[in-house]
C-alpha cells in the first residue's frame, strides 16, 4: 500500500461512506460474483454512493467525473482517500484574521451607510448598496487577496 499512503482500508461494518472519495486497491475492480465492475479503464478513484456495504459486500460507486456511471465494487477493494487534507495552520490564522477585519469593516460600512440593511434584518441589499460595499471594501479586499496569494506561494515553495 505504499502508493496508497493516506488511504484508510474499508471495513465491512463501516458507515458514513456516502459521498466519500475512495481509491481502488486492485487493478480491475469486481462485484460480489467476481464480474468486472462497470468502470472506465484506468479508473483509480471513485465516489462512494452508499453509506455502508450491502449484504452482498458491495458498494455502489461512480467515477468522480461521471456520476451517471454507477458500478458495484466489493468493499475490500476500496480504501478511503484522505479527501480532507489538513489546512496549513498559517492559512487558518490568516483566514480568521481576514474574517475579523472584514467583519469590522462591514460594521463601519453599516455605520456610514444607515440606509443599508444587514442580513440580520433579513433584507436584501440593492445593486447600488452592493456597489457601495464593493467600493468601500476594495482596498482591504485587495490587500487580503495579496496576502493569501503570497502565503499560497510560500507554502507551495516549501513543498518543492
Amino acid at each position: 500500500m505504499s502508493e496508497d499512503q493516506g488511504a484508510t482500508p474499508l471495513r465491512y461494518n463501516q458507515t458514513g461512506l456516502r459521498g466519500r472519495l475512495a481509491r481502488l486497491l486492485v487493478e480491475e475492480a469486481t462485484d460480489e460474483i467476481d464480474w468486472p465492475a462497470d468502470l472506465p479503464f484506468g479508473t483509480d478513484t471513485v465516489v462512494i454512493i452508499d453509506d455502508r456495504p450491502n449484504p452482498h459486500h458491495t458498494l455502489r460507486v461512480h467515477p468522480p467525473d461521471d456520476p451517471t456511471r454507477v458500478a458495484l465494487v466489493v468493499y475490500d477493494q476500496l480504501a478511503l482517500c484522505d479527501d480532507r487534507p489538513r489546512m496549513d495552520p498559517r492559512r487558518i490564522e490568516l483566514n480568521r484574521r481576514h474574517s475579523r477585519e472584514m467583519g469590522s469593516l462591514f460594521a463601519r460600512f453599516l455605520d456610514a451607510h444607515p440606509d443599508v440593511e444587514s442580513e440580520v434584518h433579513a433584507a436584501q441589499t440593492t445593486p447600488e448598496q452592493e456597489d457601495a460595499w464593493t467600493a468601500f471594501s476594495a482596498e482591504l479586499f485587495a490587500r487580503q487577496q495579496a496576502e493569501r496569494s503570497a502565503l499560497a506561494a510560500k507554502i507551495e515553495a516549501e513543498r518543492r
